[in-house]
C-alpha cells in the first residue's frame, strides 16, 4: 500500500476496502483450513475484525462520512523488521509469517495514511485502524511462539 499513489481520500478509501476484503478471504481460508480449535478462533477473530474494518470504510465511501473516533492507547509496533527472517520449514509457521507480514503491510499503510490526511476526522480513523492492524499482528506472533 502506497499512500502516495493516491489522489484523493475516495481512492484511498476503495483500495482500503479491497484490501480489508483479501484478509478477510485469507482468514476466512485459514480457518476453515485447520483442525486446531485455538488458531480456528484466531483466524475466524482476525476475519471478522477485517469485516469490520470493510464495513467502516465502506460506510464512508458510501456516505461521505467522518466519524468521531476515540482511540484506545497506542500499540507498540515491537519488531517490524519481521520480513526480513527466514522461511520456516513448518507450512503452519509459513501461513502465520505471511499473516504476519500482512499485518505489518496494513500497519504501515493506514499510518501513511493517516500521516497525510489533512481531515482529522481521517486521520484518527486510519490511525485507529493502523492501531488494529498491530494488534492483530500481535496476536498472530503470540500464537507462532507457541508452536515453537
Amino acid at each position: 500500500m502506497n499512500p502516495k499513489e493516491f489522489q484523493t481520500i475516495r481512492e484511498a478509501l476503495a483500495y482500503c476496502i479491497d484490501q480489508e476484503h483479501l484478509s478477510y478471504q485469507q482468514y476466512s481460508r485459514n480457518a476453515k483450513r485447520t483442525l486446531n480449535l485455538h488458531q480456528k478462533s484466531i483466524w475466524e477473530q482476525l476475519a471478522n475484525d477485517e469485516l469490520r474494518h470493510k464495513a467502516l470504510l465502506s460506510s464512508l465511501l458510501e456516505n461521505h462520512q467522518f466519524l468521531s473516533m476515540s482511540f484506545t492507547p497506542e500499540a507498540n509496533p515491537g519488531n517490524l523488521d519481521f520480513l526480513q527472517i527466514e522461511k520456516p520449514v513448518n507450512p503452519v509457521k509459513e501461513i502465520f509469517m505471511k499473516a504476519i507480514n500482512a499485518e505489518i503491510e496494513a500497519y504501515y499503510g493506514y499510518r501513511d495514511i493517516a500521516q497525510q490526511s489533512s481531515e482529522t476526522e481521517m486521520k484518527n480513523l486510519f490511525h485507529l485502524l493502523s492501531q488494529e492492524e498491530l494488534v492483530h499482528k500481535q496476536a498472530l506472533e503470540e500464537e507462532l511462539a507457541t508452536l515453537g
